[in-house]
């Protein structure tokens, strides 16, 4: 029933429909569900959202099918492309659909990143063959057992603070997936959203049936989510269109470390590589506006730029400010900062008059082991225009430094145990507390240094901890917490810097009766101050330098 206080509008908006379209049908009603998840209190229209979908796709009759929310739309029909250069790339054993189905990279999740969940396929719109999108809609209505699942069901000890936020069974993307998907696969397993049994292949399912859209090459518009498109988190947390597509050629095999590599870089934003290209619509503005795929002010002084908010390493940088276009005169200042702002590296004031290359170049240094919170800050005079097109983040190559990995070896640098049980060259906890591995006492110069060992197994973490230390009184260097996220990444990764030359490095874990994991590779890397280090370290500089992975087989012994 039409409103009739809305001045007609909903008149208007039928008059629109029915011109633009040749059949329109209104989908039975659904009773929304409780909500899904802890922190967001909407109601759950999984219902609603099938029953639409099923009664547009069973009027349908053409040939291709474009199945989308009604708050997103693209500008043109540009996506198309992506789909066909999508199927033409190779399928594997897990094809299934007649054709590949273009998704959104959007909340097509990372199953090994913080939110563990296989079978999480965007369900924000889906393009391809007819009869595929059809079927990824022929999938039962949520009931309410599942929706409140876990009112009445303990998480999987293993489940980390996001994942235990989850109240239904499934999200409504993987109850979507999963059901479509097993009428292909009868004996896929998803019992529960954080189920890695199939992980795997909820990976393999995904390269060889569908194709992540480069949402903003497509020219999506979706203002609710605008802020996330180019959010760097997201393209860590979900499966960004350039993995998608080398994913995709990749044997399976290599999948799983591909994907395990970007979620340690997730734990860990500052390990991301380098350089780093933010575009304008990833940097925020106060007197601009983004337009163009560009952001631009007029005639307005201010904070036309600041962002984009990252996480960086210890190191060297230069941020590169591509400016576009600019009419008038005056001085154009920016800044680097971090802490959002609480903490200035650099400042630099640019007049345009001087400028004649349109890209601006300012150097800073973070002296943090990790600089949070990133931003390169804008300040532009009243002119009658400026437009930004982003920024660029490159590594310097100080010449002082040296990077160096550490050579381990049985004879000089034994690891020990107290409480660990040694098995097939690996060192595993034992369900009794104490120090689970400690030495091996290295002499190491001043510099800033990464220790990397990697958990190829474990479900608990327990209480348990890292540290180094130094010197024969044990000072304590670093030190944290072993956390249920690093079984995920599957390593254990500490930064920590030496101010000075230290000839006793040790390196311990402890751990209590609740610890359940394996110990296996270490890696130690990392630069120098004051060129190379002394003693030992000094003879056999020109072998570690490209000696940064090493092994704990046979380098343990169990007291």
């Amino acid at each position: 029933m039409l409103n009739r206080n809305d001045g007609g509008l909903a008149e208007a908006a039928l008059g629109v429909i029915k011109g633009a379209c040749d059949k329109v049908v209104q989908a039975e009603g659904a009773l929304p569900l409780p909500p899904i998840k802890t922190d967001s209190p909407g109601l759950n229209n999984v219902n609603l959202q099938i029953a639409a979908a099923q009664a547009g796709l069973a009027l349908a009759t053409g040939t291709h099918i474009l199945r989308i929310r009604n708050d997103l739309i693209f500008a043109d029909t540009d996506f198309v492309t992506q789909w066909l250069n999508g199927n033409k790339l190779a399928r594997g054993t897990c094809a299934a659909l007649r054709q590949r189905v273009l998704i959104s990279y959007l909340y097509t999740l990372n199953p090994y990143t913080y939110e563990r969940m296989p079978f999480h396929y965007s369900d924000w719109f889906h393009f391809g063959l007819a009869p595929d999108v059809a079927d990824l809609w022929n999938v039962p209505f949520m009931t309410m057992a599942q929706a409140i699942h876990y009112r009445h069901h303990s998480c999987a000890d293993y489940s980390n603070y996001q994942e235990r936020r989850m109240l239904t069974r499934l999200a409504v993307e993987q109850h979507i997936a999963y059901f479509a998907l097993r009428h292909y696969f009868p004996d896929l397993t998803l019992n529960y959203h954080n189920d890695l049994t199939d992980v795997r292949r909820s990976i393999d399912i995904l390269c060889d049936n569908f194709i992540v859209c480069d949402l903003l090459a497509a020219k999506s518009v979706f203002d609710k989510y605008a802020n996330d498109f180019e959010n760097p988190l997201k393209r860590l947390h979900c499966i960004p269109p350039e993995d998608g597509r080398m994913l995709a050629t990749l044997p399976p095999a290599a999948r799983e470390p591909a994907l395990l590599e970007r979620a340690r870089i997730a734990d860990n934003p500052a390990l991301a590589p380098f350089p780093r290209h933010y575009r304008a619509t990833a940097l925020s503005t106060q007197t601009g506006e983004h337009a163009h795929g560009v952001l631009m002010t007029m005639s307005r002084a201010g904070l036309l730029a600041h962002g984009p908010y990252d996480t960086l390493p210890r190191g060297s940088f230069t941020a590169l400010v591509d400016l576009r276009r600019f009419d008038g005169k005056g001085l154009l200042d920016l800044r680097v900062t971090l802490g959002g702002g609480t903490e200035v590296l650099a400042r630099r004031s640019v007049a345009l008059c001087d400028v004649h290359d349109q890209t601006i170049a300012i150097d800073f240094d973070i002296h943090h082991d990790t600089g949070r919170l990133f931003e390169v800050v804008v300040e532009a005079p009243g002119v009658p225009l400026i437009a930004l097109g982003g920024v660029t983040v490159e590594r310097r190559q100080p010449g002082e430094a040296n990077t160096v990995g550490v050579q381990l070896s049985a004879a000089d640098h034994p690891f020990q145990s107290q409480v660990g049980t040694s098995a097939q060259g690996m060192l595993h906890t034992s369900g009794t507390g104490g120090r689970l591995l400690f030495g091996p006492y290295l002499a190491l110069a001043r510099g800033s240094y990464t220790l990397r060992i990697t958990m190829p197994q474990g479900n608990a973490v327990g209480h348990s901890y890292i540290e180094i230390l130094a010197g024969d009184r044990h000072r304590r260097i670093a030190c944290r917490g072993i956390k249920v996220s690093d079984l995920a990444t599957r390593t254990i990764e500490l930064p920590f810097l030496l101010s000075n030359d230290e000839d006793q490095v040790e390196f311990r874990i402890t751990v209590n009766q609740g610890a359940n994991f394996t110990l296996d590779d270490v890696q130690l890397s990392g630069k120098l101050t004051d060129g190379p280090p002394p003693g030992v370290a000094r003879q056999a500089l020109s072998s570690y330098i490209h000696h940064t992975f090493h092994t704990l087989r046979g380098l343990i012994e169990v007291k």
